[in-house]
Formats: structure tokens, C-alpha cells, sequence
């Protein structure tokens, strides 16, 4: 998805809100070529509430099928969004909140998508538009037939509210990812594939650490560490201990745990 800077004015556009979006201010917010069949333009504003597609007259295509299109376009961004160890994410939701076609402000087309995304903030960041757009819509297509449907589950398990919970869902999914091809579904293939791609060193890597598993003797990554660890504790029913493992579970780890699922998916 490629852009640059462009001048002219569009007249149509569809307008969507975007919410769950809450740590990113982007300084001097402006309309942004998009290289699109549909699409010329594309404008975010400051806060990543809302993403408005400009488009032309001549498009020949109803405004149903162009919404409808609108759809897919908002939601590669949204999931490139959700990629950007930058941005953090509470409980996302889009939906379209107005179109403006041949001259008028159209609200009563019947819309399909609205998805809620991922939580919490702990500080604001700010980046100039222009850089900002050309990090996240940078490269080809993201999503095709053949990964759609894994970035589609990806983007419920971020519906849930509950951080934890969200946390074990997707540190499932990621050893489903890993584990498909082999002989069982089981954490020993997530920890060799953290290894294998290198997220065991350099920044920010991913930690290994000494199981507490009783009579065992080796080392889990710290996803299969907190994930049993948070088991163990509902198992037990201890409340307190489960609480003090839900302070752990930041929005730095379910971020790195998003980047190696989305390291896994490109690696099917």
C-alpha cells in the first residue's frame, strides 16, 4: 500500500470512527494520496478517531459496493494499526459514521463490520502524520486469501475487555499457528519457534526462564511462562495470586505476543 502527498480536493468520501486507538497524537494531519483501485485519498485525523476515503464521481460503481469495499480497505489499516508496537489498543471498534456520494450525506446504508481491538494506555506519543502514515501503510498488501481469515480471528480475540483473558486467547492461537504442521499441538512448539526467529535476543526480546513446573528441569519462553502461571492460579482458585499475575500482563507483552503472531502467520 503505497503513498505520497497529494493536492487535490475530493469531493466523496466515506467517512469512519475508529475507537480503542488511545496513546497516538499525529501532528499536522493531512490528505494523503492512497495508490487504490477506488481510493485517491485517505486522511487520518490527530487522534485516530477517524479515517475518512476519498474517492471520485467516475468511480462507476454503486455506493453500496464502494462502502462495501471501504470495508476491506479500513480493515488492513486497522490491523496494521494493531501491529505497531507504537500504538496501543482498548477495546477497538470501527464503523462507518458518514458518506458523502454525488453531492449528499448518506447514513442509512445497512453496514456489516464494527469490531471492538486491544488495551490500556500508559503514555502518550506523538508522531508527524506524514512519517506516521508512510511506517504503517508501507508495503504490499497485507492481507490476502490465504491469511485473511487467521488476521480476521485475530481481530475478535481483540474484542475482549478482559486483558487476561485476551492474553490466554491469544497465546493459544499463536501455538496453534506454530503447531500447525506437527506432530501435536503443544508450548514446546511455541518456544522453538521464539527461538528460531531470533525474538530470544537483541531488543526487546523475549526472556526465557527456569519452569515451576514440579519435577521438571527446563526453560519456558515468558508467554508459556505467565500463560501457565495465570493456569495454574485459576486452577488453584487463588484470587490473589491471579491478580498479581493480571499486573504482569501489560500492554508491552500482549504487543511482542501480536508481533510474533503476525511473524507466524507470514511464516505459513
Amino acid at each position: 500500500m503505497s503513498i505520497e502527498k497529494q493536492h487535490f480536493t475530493a469531493e466523496n468520501y466515506i467517512l469512519f470512527e475508529i475507537k480503542g486507538f488511545n496513546n497516538v497524537i499525529l501532528n499536522n494531519p493531512q490528505k494523503i494520496e492512497l495508490d487504490d483501485s477506488i481510493f485517491r485519498e485517505i486522511l487520518i485525523n490527530d487522534k485516530l478517531s477517524e479515517i475518512t476515503l476519498y474517492f471520485d464521481e467516475d468511480t462507476n460503481k454503486e455506493i453500496k459496493e464502494i462502502t462495501q469495499y471501504a470495508h476491506s480497505v479500513i480493515f488492513e489499516i486497522v490491523i496494521r494499526f494493531i501491529l505497531n508496537s507504537e500504538i496501543d489498543v482498548s477495546s477497538p471498534d470501527y464503523k462507518v459514521k458518514l458518506i458523502r456520494f454525488d453531492g449528499k450525506d448518506q447514513t442509512e446504508i445497512t453496514l456489516n463490520d464494527r469490531i471492538p481491538l486491544r488495551e490500556e494506555f500508559n503514555f502518550i506519543r506523538s508522531f508527524d502524520s506524514m512519517d506516521f502514515l508512510k511506517e504503517v501503510l508501507a508495503g504490499g498488501k497485507l492481507i490476502n486469501s490465504s491469511n485473511a481469515l487467521l488476521y480476521r480471528k485475530l481481530f475478535s480475540i481483540m474484542k475482549n475487555t478482559d486483558r487476561v483473558v485476551k492474553y490466554m486467547v491469544l497465546y493459544d492461537f499463536l501455538m496453534e499457528i506454530v503447531s500447525e504442521g506437527k506432530a501435536r499441538k503443544e508450548q514446546k512448539n511455541v518456544c522453538d519457534f521464539i527461538k528460531a526467529q531470533g525474538f530470544d535476543s537483541g531488543f526487546n526480546s523475549i526472556g526465557f526462564r527456569q519452569t515451576r513446573r514440579t519435577g521438571m528441569s527446563f526453560e519456558e519462553d515468558d508467554f508459556t511462562y505467565y500463560r501457565n502461571e495465570i493456569a495454574h492460579a485459576e486452577f488453584e482458585n487463588d484470587f490473589n495470586k491471579y491478580e498479581s499475575l493480571s499486573s504482569s500482563i501489560t500492554n508491552t507483552i500482549i504487543n511482542k505476543l501480536i508481533e510474533v503472531i503476525h511473524c507466524a502467520i507470514k511464516c505459513l
